[in-house]
C-alpha cells in the first residue's frame, strides 16, 4: 500500500505547481520527494524520468467455476481468455510534466490503449480506439465545459446554482487567503456554554496504585474517568449548539431546506450527539492502571458499564492491555463480553529500523442452547519492510460458523511482494490470492512492474481541440472516430482464443 501510495505521490507531484499555493508548496514537494525515495525504488526512478510499466494478469481456479456452477461450455473459454488478456499500466512525470496510459494486453503485447498526458495547464489525449489523431482540451476549455456542466445540471435541477457560486468563491478566497477562508467557515464560535458544561463534569482522578491489578503488576499510577450520563448529555447538548451556529452548518441547512430535502436542524444533530450518553443506562466509570518504567510503558483499562440496547438493559465488561516497548515492541490484548457472547483480540507488533511484523488474531463467542462456538475469527499476519530492497508479505484467515452444528468456513486472503533496486532501474512483483482454506485458491491477480526509459510525452502543437472546432468539423471527426472503433474492434476479435471464438459463433447462431 505505501508503494502504491508513493507511486501515485510521484505522478501527482508533476501538478503540483499548478495548484501551489507557494513557497510552503515547494517546500512540501521537495519533502516528499526524500520520502518517495527512501521507501520505493520504483517511484524514486519515476522522479527521475523513467516510465513505471506495470501488468496485471488474472487466473480463476477450477475450484472456483465449481462453486458458481460455470456451464462446461463456458470453463475453457473463460480460463484462455484470462490467460491470453492483462492489463498494462504506465505512468511517468518530469517537472510540469505528466502522463499515464492504460492498455489492454494480448499475449504480453499491447493490444488497445489510451493515454492521457498532462503540461502546461494542458490535457492531452491519444488512443488506438480514436484514430491516430492526439486531441487536446486547453485549461480555459475545461473550465468553460466544467461550468457548462454545472449550468446544464442547474437547469435541470440537479444542483443549486447558489451553492456551486458560493463554493467557487470559497475556493477563490482560500487560494488567496487560506486564513480568512478558515474564518469564513467556522465564524467567531462562543465556546463559554461548553466550557461551563465541562467545568461542571466530574473530573478525572489520578492517584497511586494502592494494589496493582494482576494483568499489570508493575502499575504506579491509577486513573479514574467518570461517565456521568447526565454530565456527557448537557457536554453534547452545548457541543451541538456549537456546531449548529458555525456559518459553514447554516449554510448546508439553509440549502437542503430550499431543496425540499430532509431538513438539517438543531434537534437532529443533537440527537447524534446523544447517543452516547443515551446509551449508558446509568452512571459508570474507565478505570486505567499505568506502569512506566525504563522498560516502556503499560497500560490496563477496565470497565463495568451498563448499556441501553433496543429497551433492555445489558451488563458488559470490557478490558484492554497495551505493553509497549523502548525496543519498538507492542502488545495489545482486548476482551469485551456481555451475556454470554464475546469478542477477544490479540495483537502483536515489532517495530525496527525500516520494517515491521505484526500478527492480529481476532475471536468472538456465542452460545446456543448452552453450547459455545466461535462464529467469527481472523488471523492476520504481515511484514513489511522498506529501502532499497522492499517486501510484503500478509496472510489474513476468515473463520465463519453460522451456528454451533454447522460447518466452520475459512477463507485465506494472501500477498506477497518484493521490489528491487538494479541500479539504473526498478523491478519488482506483486502476488495477490483468494483461497477456500483446506480446499484450494479461487483467484488470484499478478503484477509485475519495472522501470525504462521514458516514452516520448504525447504533447504536441499539432494537438486536435474538438471544443475548438465548428460542427461540421466536429461531425466529420466523429465520423473518424466511429471508423476508429470498428478497427479496433476487428484487431480485438483477432486476439480471442479459438475457445471463445468458437462459442460466440455458437451463441450466435
Amino acid at each position: 500500500m505505501k508503494k502504491l501510495l508513493a507511486i501515485l505521490t510521484a505522478l501527482m507531484l508533476a501538478l503540483l505547481p499548478a495548484l501551489s499555493l507557494g513557497e510552503e508548496a515547494s517546500s512540501m514537494k521537495e519533502n516528499v520527494k526524500e520520502w518517495i525515495r527512501s521507501i520505493s525504488p520504483a517511484a524514486k526512478y519515476m522522479l527521475e524520468g523513467q516510465e513505471l510499466t506495470e501488468n496485471v494478469t488474472m487466473e480463476v481456479s477450477d475450484l472456483l467455476l465449481d462453486l458458481v456452477q460455470a456451464p462446461d461450455e463456458f470453463r475453457q473459454a473463460i480460463q484462455e481468455l484470462l490467460a491470453t488478456f492483462g492489463i498494462r499500466m504506465t505512468a511517468q512525470t518530469t517537472e510540469h510534466l505528466a502522463q499515464a496510459g492504460l492498455a489492454l494486453t494480448a499475449s504480453g503485447e499491447e493490444a488497445l490503449g489510451i493515454r492521457v498526458a498532462y503540461g502546461d495547464r494542458n490535457l492531452y489525449l491519444q488512443s488506438d480506439l480514436l484514430g491516430d489523431k492526439t486531441f487536446q482540451v486547453t485549461g480555459s476549455q475545461l473550465k468553460d465545459l466544467m461550468q457548462q456542466g454545472m449550468d446544464s445540471a442547474a437547469a435541470q435541477g440537479q444542483n443549486d446554482p447558489e451553492l456551486t457560486e458560493s463554493l467557487k468563491r470559497f475556493y477563490q478566497l482560500l487560494r488567496e487567503d487560506p486564513q480568512a477562508a478558515l474564518r469564513k467557515l467556522v465564524g467567531e464560535p462562543d465556546f463559554q456554554g461548553l466550557t461551563e458544561a465541562l467545568a461542571a463534569y466530574p473530573q478525572i482522578a489520578m492517584q497511586p496504585v494502592t494494589e496493582a491489578p494482576e494483568a499489570l503488576p508493575g502499575a504506579n499510577m491509577m486513573v479514574v474517568i467518570p461517565l456521568q450520563k447526565e454530565g456527557l448529555k448537557t457536554i453534547t447538548a452545548e457541543l451541538s449548539k456549537l456546531i449548529w451556529n458555525l456559518p459553514a452548518v447554516q449554510k448546508l441547512a439553509e440549502i437542503s431546506n430550499k431543496n425540499g430535502e430532509e431538513a438539517l436542524t438543531e434537534e437532529k444533530i443533537a440527537q447524534g450527539f446523544s447517543k452516547l450518553s443515551d446509551t449508558l443506562a446509568e452512571d459508570t466509570e474507565v478505570t486505567a492502571y499505568l506502569r512506566v518504567d525504563e522498560a516502556g510503558l503499560g497500560i490496563y483499562v477496565t470497565a463495568e458499564p451498563k448499556l441501553s440496547v433496543e429497551g433492555a438493559v445489558r451488563e458488559v465488561r470490557a478490558e484492554m492491555l497495551m505493553d509497549i516497548s523502548l525496543e519498538g515492541q507492542a502488545i495489545i490484548h482486548y476482551d469485551v463480553s456481555s451475556e454470554g457472547k464475546a469478542m477477544r483480540g490479540e495483537m502483536e507488533m515489532q517495530a525496527s529500523a525500516g520494517s515491521v511484523r505484526f500478527n492480529y488474531h481476532i475471536t468472538t463467542e456465542d452460545a446456543a442452547e448452552g453450547e459455545a462456538y466461535q462464529p467469527v475469527e481472523m488471523i492476520w499476519s504481515a511484514e513489511l519492510s522498506m529501502g532499497e530492497a522492499p517486501q510484503v508479505h500478509s496472510t489474513a484467515t476468515f473463520r465463519v460458523k453460522e451456528s454451533a452444528e454447522s460447518q466452520t468456513v475459512g477463507v485465506v486472503a494472501e500477498i506477497n511482494g518484493a521490489e528491487e533496486d538494479k541500479g539504473d532501474h526498478a523491478e519488482g512483483q506483486m502476488d495477490f490470492s483468494i483461497s477456500l482454506e483446506d480446499s484450494g485458491m479461487l483467484f488470484a491477480l499478478h503484477e509485475s512492474r519495472k522501470t525504462d526509459l521514458a516514452e516520448a510525452y504525447i504533447i504536441t502543437p499539432d494537438a486536435v481541440q474538438p471544443l475548438a472546432m465548428s460542427e461540421e468539423e466536429q461531425s466529420e471527426l466523429m465520423r473518424d472516430v466511429q471508423n476508429s472503433l470498428q478497427m479496433s474492434l476487428i484487431t480485438l476479435i483477432q486476439y480471442l482464443p479459438a475457445s471463445v471464438t468458437q462459442m460466440l459463433m455458437q451463441q450466435g447462431s
